[in-house]
């Protein structure tokens, strides 16, 4: 079932992101800091973005954080996720398709004119990006990252 994240769910879900975090190559190698994760993804859950977990028997099995920002050079809303998480016994599964469809239909409810899904983790970065074209997102560019 997926369905909004309430406060309860905070202890799940930053140990989830924590999973998530040593899971990734690209990743784990910063910090993780769950007192900061927990901060962050209270403040979307009070309102400042949106919160959806997967809950499969009472277990939160994924969670999808997400927000929406107004372009610095105009009025287009674009909707974003902050992180897609779905637990590796999950992800053969329809979670990570429900928790993106839970993610729109929010965007759309919320005036979002479009939504963006990045994939960073280095986790089955071409099964995602196959996920994403599969549900109807184009590619639109690429993301670059170096170290100062």
């Amino acid at each position: 079932m997926i369905r909004s994240a309430t406060h309860d769910d905070l202890p799940a879900l930053v140990a989830l992101g924590a999973f998530l975090h040593d899971e990734s190559p690209r990743y784990r190698v910063r910090s993780f800091d769950p007192v900061r994760c927990g901060e962050h993804l209270r403040s979307l859950i009070d309102g400042a973005g949106v919160v959806f977990v997967a809950d499969h028997a009472g277990v939160v099995v994924g969670g999808f954080a997400g927000g929406i920002a107004v372009d610095w050079f105009g009025s287009h809303k674009t909707a974003f996720d902050y992180s897609l998480m779905v637990h590796p016994e999950h992800r053969q599964g329809v979670v990570a398709v429900r928790l993106i469809t839970a993610f729109k239909h929010w965007a759309k409810r919320m005036g979002a004119d479009s939504v963006q899904m990045g994939v960073t983790t280095g986790i089955h970065d071409d099964n995602t990006a196959r996920l994403y074209l599969a549900l109807g997102f184009d590619r639109i560019g690429q993301l670059f990252e170096q170290g100062v």
